[in-house]
């Protein structure tokens, strides 16, 4: 990662997600943004799941072709285990969020559009969120 020096969550998009904006120490300013989605996840589909995510890694090229595309700096996904069932919670670092979600909407890739049908059938619901706190300065 980069040695950010500020952090604050600048406001939320429903309620299953945050967005935070980074900011860069002077000298070295890369714009960026976070966005951290939770989702609940069919119990029956967690191998497919992890199927898809291991395959993800060994299609690196793919994934960093659509990452350019869409301003992606990172993407991670971790599974939860809770009481009410396994959460996904899934974290992009992008330039603009906007711009990706453009990229994927308006000029999918094939691995994009893998993606999603991937995570439109192993995904539930996502998560509803109780914002807590939305400080800046």
């Amino acid at each position: 990662m980069f040695g950010y020096y500020q952090c604050g969550l600048t406001k939320t998009i429903g309620l299953d997600q945050l967005l935070i904006r980074w900011r860069a120490p002077s000298g070295n300013v890369r714009p960026a943004m976070l966005r951290v989605r939770f989702f609940r996840v069919r119990p029956d589909k967690i191998d497919r799941l992890r199927g898809w995510m291991e395959e993800l890694s060994q299609r690196r090229e793919e994934v960093l072709e659509t990452f350019a595309q869409e301003t992606v700096r990172h993407e991670a996904a971790w599974l939860m285990e809770t009481v009410e069932g396994t959460i996904l919670v899934y974290a992009i670092e992008a330039e603009d969020l906007d711009q990706a979600q453009r990229a994927v909407e308006e000029n999918p890739l094939p691995i994009d559009l893998e993606h999603r049908a991937v995570m439109d059938e192993v995904i539930e619901v996502p998560m509803e969120l109780e914002q807590l706190l939305d400080e800046q300065a």
